[in-house]
C-alpha cells in the first residue's frame, strides 16, 4: 500500500513539474492561484453484472469530496487560458451483485475510493466578468479499499477522465463552482478473487456531479 502511494505522489509531483517547465519555458504567466473545497455525487452508468453474477444494483447515491489547489496561466499565446489543478479525492462506491434472477443471494462490495487527481482544465474561457467555463482531462490516480463477504481488497485505479467545469465568482475573492465529469476511461485491478476482476473488466462508469467552494488571489 505505501508503495502504490508514493507511485501516486510522484505521479502527481512529476505531472506538476512538468506543467511548471512547459509553463516557464513559453513565457507563462501566473493568472491566479486557488483553494478549493466540494462534495458531489457519483452516478453510476454501466449496468452490467460481473463474471460469476446475474445482476447487479450500483445504487443511487455514492458520496464524493475532496480538498483542491489550482493555479491559472497564459500558455503559448493562446486566446484562452490554462488552468491545473491538484486534488485530493475521495469517494464511496457501494455495489450489489446477485447470483440469481430472484436477487436472494447477493454480495454486497463496498469500496471507499482515495485519489490524487491532477486536473488539465486545457480550456477556460471567460464568459462575463464574473463566470468562466473550463473544459479538460483529469488525471486520477485512485486507491481503492474494499470489502466483500468475505475479504478485505486493496487496489489500484487509473483514470484518465474528461470534465467540464462551471465558476461564479460571487466577490472578488470567493467562487462557487459545479463540475461534470465522466469515468469512462479507467484501469482497476481487483484482489476480488471470487469475483474474478482484472485490469481490462469494468463493472461501473459514473457520471460525477460536483459542486465547490473556492478563493482565489493573484
Amino acid at each position: 500500500m505505501k508503495k502504490i502511494l508514493l507511485t501516486a505522489i510522484l505521479i502527481a509531483t512529476f505531472g506538476l513539474n512538468a506543467f511548471s517547465q512547459v509553463g516557464a519555458a513559453s513565457g507563462s504567466e501566473p493568472i491566479d492561484r486557488r483553494v478549493e473545497i466540494g462534495v458531489g455525487n457519483a452516478f453510476n452508468t454501466f449496468f452490467s453484472p460481473a463474471r460469476g453474477f446475474n445482476a447487479c444494483d450500483y445504487g443511487y447515491f455514492n458520496p464524493v469530496a475532496y480538498l483542491a489547489w489550482g493555479r491559472t496561466v497564459e500558455m503559448f499565446a493562446l486566446p484562452f487560458e490554462t488552468q491545473i489543478f491538484t486534488q485530493l479525492t475521495y469517494s464511496k462506491n457501494d455495489i450489489t451483485l446477485y447470483r440469481d434472477v430472484e436477487k436472494t443471494d447477493k454480495t454486497i462490495l463496498e469500496r471507499d475510493i482515495l485519489s490524487l487527481d491532477i486536473h488539465l482544465l486545457l480550456c477556460k474561457f471567460d464568459l462575463t466578468q464574473d463566470m468562466e467555463l473550463a473544459v479538460g482531462l483529469d488525471l486520477s490516480n485512485g486507491l481503492i479499499f474494499g470489502k466483500n463477504d468475505t475479504q478485505v481488497s486493496k487496489d489500484y485505479s487509473l483514470g484518465l477522465i474528461p470534465e467540464i467545469k462551471y465558476y461564479y465568482k460571487f466577490s472578488d475573492r470567493f467562487y462557487v463552482s459545479s463540475t461534470l465529469a465522466y469515468d469512462c476511461i479507467n484501469l482497476v485491478s481487483s484482489d476480488f478473487v471470487d469475483i474474478r476482476t482484472s485490469i481490462s473488466e469494468r463493472y461501473y462508469m459514473p457520471l460525477t456531479f460536483m459542486i465547490g467552494v473556492g478563493v482565489y488571489w493573484d
